[in-house]
Order: structure tokens, then C-alpha cells, then sequence
């Protein structure tokens, strides 16, 4: 025998109060795919070539959007911690050695200026840093380097050495010195993207 229709009422109004009171809980969305983070970085990016000469694009919105997909895709890892960059720059082409200018200047050399803005890692010697990206989200090799705050004030990014990486991610950090802040960043760009990606992160020895 069919129930009454009533009760179907009663049932549907029960499930509705569920789903929109105080202690509803809904399933949490799936988290992105490197590869589905990387096609919506893509899109982000062609947006913001094809709006460069256009006036009132929501330029912060996008850029925000972008540097915090970016993040994601490329991180450092210290055992099961994991260190996104302080900051993301974006720029067509890189000038001079390693700078990033695109909507906004490449102002890695000020990061440790303000130290509210990030929590350097740090390096003790037991430490084992990597870099970690999935295949689809970076090509497969790229350089990182390392500098001095300071002396690049100074003598700009030329300043900066390279940081040894294995194929497996482990960084070689023993020409960090004790007792200082330094930056640590590397530029990556996969064949699928028109703007290259570049990451700084503040590093120091203890």
C-alpha cells in the first residue's frame, strides 16, 4: 500500500531541515587535480595577456588567484611539513638574471623586509629539504637558487648561486650559512603556460 501522500510531505520537509539547519554537514568538494590546478592557471594567465591593454581589469583578483594556485603546484618539503613559497611573481620573459616583472615589480630582494609576511624555514642538520611537484604542474628540471637579501640589494640577482638539486627533489644546502635569512627561488614554466612561474621562499640555518 502507497503511504500517504502526507507523509511524503513530512519526510521531504525533514530532509530540507537537514540540509539547510545549523548542523548541516554536506560532503566536502574533492580538492583540485595538479592537473586540473594547472589548466585553471592556464586559463588565469591567458586571461591576464589578453587583458593587458585594457583598462579597469580586476588585475589584483586575478594575480591573487593565480599565486595561490601556484603555491599549490610547487612546494618545499621537510619530512611530512610542507612549505609553500612566501611569494609567486609572473612575467612573460625574465630579465636580466632571474627577475620576474609582469603586472607587478619583482621585489624578491625586499621579502625579508617584512617579516610579518612569512615563517622562514628552517635548516638544522638533520634537516632534509626537497622540492616537490607534481610531473603535469613543472618541467622536469629546474633551477633554484639561493642569495643573500643584502648583497643582492646591491649587486642584484647576479648575487644569488645555484643550489644543487638531485633528480629525486633533495637539495644540497651546505653553502647556507649559519645565523642569516636567506632566499631561496626558482622560475618554472611547463609547455602548456605563456608566463613563467617564480617562487621565493626565506630559508635559514640553526
Amino acid at each position: 500500500m502507497a503511504a500517504p501522500i502526507g507523509t511524503g510531505i513530512l519526510v521531504l520537509l525533514a530532509v530540507v531541515a537537514i540540509c539547510v539547519g545549523p548542523g548541516c554537514r554536506r560532503p566536502a568538494l574533492p580538492e583540485p587535480t595538479p592537473k586540473q590546478d594547472l589548466g585553471r592557471l592556464v586559463a588565469l594567465e591567458r586571461l591576464m595577456l589578453e587583458a593587458l591593454d585594457e583598462t579597469g581589469v580586476d588585475w589584483e583578483a586575478s594575480l591573487a588567484e593565480s599565486s595561490l594556485i601556484a603555491k599549490k603546484l610547487l612546494v618545499i618539503r621537510d619530512g611530512l611539513e610542507v612549505h609553500e613559497a612566501v611569494d609567486v611573481y609572473f612575467c612573460k620573459k625574465p630579465e636580466a638574471v632571474h627577475e620576474c616583472r609582469f603586472v607587478h615589480a619583482d621585489d624578491t630582494v625586499h621579502t625579508t623586509e617584512f617579516p610579518e609576511r612569512y615563517v622562514p624555514i628552517v635548516v638544522t642538520p638533520d634537516t632534509v629539504l626537497s622540492l616537490f611537484c607534481p610531473a603535469p604542474a613543472c618541467p622536469a628540471k629546474h633551477r633554484l637558487m639561493m642569495g643573500d637579501p643584502f648583497a643582492m640589494h646591491v649587486a642584484g640577482h647576479g648575487a644569488a648561486v645555484s643550489v644543487p638539486v638531485s633528480v629525486d627533489g633533495t637539495m644540497d644546502l651546505a653553502a647556507l650559512p649559519a645565523g642569516k635569512e636567506m632566499l631561496l627561488f626558482t622560475l618554472v614554466k611547463t609547455g602548456a603556460e605563456e608566463l613563467y612561474r617564480k617562487y621565493v621562499w626565506v630559508v635559514t640555518k640553526r
